[in-house]
């Protein structure tokens, strides 16, 4: 499936509104399907992008691995997860907390806008 996808975290961490704003969407096929993970000895579920030209897995963003669907809406879907990154120093594997904002198909609505969606609406103080 065709999709827009932007990563709501960085480094685990749920990234603020204002810095959300500043990521690019990353467009690509998006695949969900239960692999078998060596490093946990288990099947999982994997979601990952896809090259639209090549079919190959994009490097940005990482692929998830125990992915699921969280929220589904009339335009768009949150898929949560883990991504594993190898340090090469120690020769291991560190799993990071992940969430992809998807708006299927390809749109012209600006980045902010998506997220704006995402996060929902900005609440605004009234004055007494």
């Amino acid at each position: 499936m065709r999709c827009e996808v932007v990563a709501l975290r960085e480094d685990g961490w749920l990234l603020p509104r204002f810095r959300s704003c500043m990521h690019r969407a990353v467009v690509g096929d998006l695949v969900l399907r239960e692999a078998f993970d060596p490093q946990l000895r288990r099947t999982v579920r994997r979601a990952a992008l896809l090259d639209l030209a090549t079919g190959r897995e994009l490097a940005a963003p990482a692929p998830l691995f125990d992915a699921r669907v969280v929220a589904i809406d009339r335009e768009c879907f949150t898929i949560t997860g883990f991504e594993r990154e190898h340090d090469a120093l120690l020769d291991r594997y560190r799993d990071i907390a992940q969430s992809w904002y998807c708006v299927p198909g390809e749109r012209s609505a600006s980045d902010a806008e998506l997220l704006k969606t995402a996060m929902g609406p900005v609440r605004e103080e009234t004055q007494p």
